[in-house]
């Protein structure tokens, strides 16, 4: 059923939980894991940099590069084929559904939320895949995964949908979601039609 197993990765400890996550799967149906890290050439991440654009781009590299290499090591421990991959895009999500689809993998392992903390990256880009890609999505929470402190800000508690009472309710519906929902209006930069 699962030959090839894609896992995007920030190196952020909720990407590196989905990877955890993915190895078990491939070792027990005999899978190859694809170990995705795409820098990031948009314009945003540009113009927040306080160096160069070259440098940046140095900078993301030697980034992906370690996580890649740190995957890659825990793979080989677990007896899981591991294949890593650095590609360069203008558009995360459109780099990962590309690749995805360009080597035939049967299922995409991605965290819900990733390291940066504008528009919480892979957290956007794990619900852009979710909409643009063909091919199933395994996303994984860091509830239960991450150790996530009690006293921590309502945004770290409220990951996957559900709400700080534990309710079930999902974050738009709660007033926070609903108020976050306002404020990026029809301006919404996740929108899956930018790439």
């Amino acid at each position: 059923m699962y030959d090839v197993i894609l896992v995007p990765t920030d190196g952020s400890d909720i990407a590196t939980a989905a990877a955890e996550h993915a190895f078990e799967l491939a070792r027990s149906v005999g899978a190859t894991v694809h170990l995705l890290y795409v820098v990031d050439e948009s314009v945003e991440k540009m113009l927040f940099s306080a160096h160069s654009m070259r440098t940046t781009l140095e900078e993301f590299r030697e980034t992906g590069e370690a996580a890649l290499d740190a995957l890659v090591a825990e793979a080989e421990e677990m007896g899981v084929d591991a294949v890593p991959v650095l590609e360069h895009g203008l558009y995360v999500h459109a780099a990962i559904v590309e690749y995805a689809e360009d080597h035939d993998v049967d299922l995409i392992v991605m965290g819900t939320r990733g390291r940066e903390g504008f528009e919480h990256f892979l957290g956007s880009t794990t619900e852009r895949v979710l909409l643009a890609s063909s091919i199933p999505v395994l996303a994984v929470s860091p509830h239960g995964v991450l150790d996530v402190p009690a006293d921590a800000p309502a945004s770290e508690r409220e990951v996957g949908g559900g709400s700080e009472a534990g309710d079930g309710r999902a974050e738009s519906e709660t007033d926070e979601g609903r108020e976050r929902a306002s404020e990026r209006g029809g301006d919404d930069s996740n929108d899956v039609t930018d790439g």
